[in-house]
């Protein structure tokens, strides 16, 4: 027996596991997905997930060393200038400064998606990119259920590059140990294997320390020139 998002679904087995239709087609976004499988002898398990769905699938971008990121579909590398907390009624200002990708800390705190997802569409609109973060009280909660709601709904937005996961959480006012932080970047990738996990510290040394929780490490340079930068 199977649900997907509250509706019966059919359920296709087969030699080497099984396969799941959505009634009516997995909806754009998160999908929640139920299995109760039960044997000859009336043994029963179940069996939840987060099944995302995006058509067209974002496209996938790799994050080179020395070439910028190379786009899925895009002839030229995309050289990411970034600016943090650009407001929407900036982002003309920005773009025509030269920066081609933004931040905003208000994502930190929301737990509705809209505004980010209008903030996200300004992004496009001035033809820029950007990457957003998560609620951190949430993230301190261990609140994968938020992290999957907010993956699935911001997934078809095409000014999304990437995800910041965290800035600075080994300080001790955020307290968010590399394990937990692992957890979440688990999530994400399964939920949106197209865009890369962000992480920024202010103690260059914890990089290794929270090397399972990101695909790109933000260096930082504080207080000295850019020879101090990692």
């Amino acid at each position: 027996d199977a649900m997907v998002n509250g509706a019966k679904a059919t359920v296709r087995v087969t030699a080497s596991g099984w396969a799941i239709q959505a009634p009516g087609g997995w909806r754009p976004g998160l999908n929640h997905v139920r299995v109760i499988a039960i044997d000859a002898a009336a043994n029963a398990t179940e069996f939840r997930a987060w099944v995302t769905h995006a058509s067209p699938a974002p496209p996938r971008g790799v994050w080179t060393a020395g070439r910028g990121v190379e786009i899925e579909g895009e002839s030229a590398p995309f050289f990411p200038l970034a600016m943090y907390m650009v407001r929407d009624f900036e982002m003309a200002r920005v773009k025509a400064a030269g920066f081609n990708l933004v931040q905003h800390y208000g994502a930190d705190g929301e737990m509705d998606p809209e505004a980010t997802r209008v903030w996200l569409r300004a992004a496009a609109g001035a033809g820029l990119r950007a990457f957003v973060a998560f609620n951190r009280e949430r993230l301190a909660a261990g609140d994968l259920a938020f992290v999957a709601e907010r993956v699935g709904a911001l997934l078809g937005e095409p000014s999304l590059l990437a995800w910041y996961l965290f800035d600075e959480p080994e300080l001790l006012k955020h307290g968010l140990r590399p394990h937990v932080l692992a957890r979440v970047t688990r999530l994400i990738k399964v939920l949106d294997p197209f865009r890369p996990v962000l992480l920024t510290c202010y103690h260059g040394h914890y990089l290794v320390d929270y090397a399972s929780s990101y695909d790109v490490f933000l260096t930082q340079a504080y207080h000295t020139d850019p020879a101090g930068v990692l």
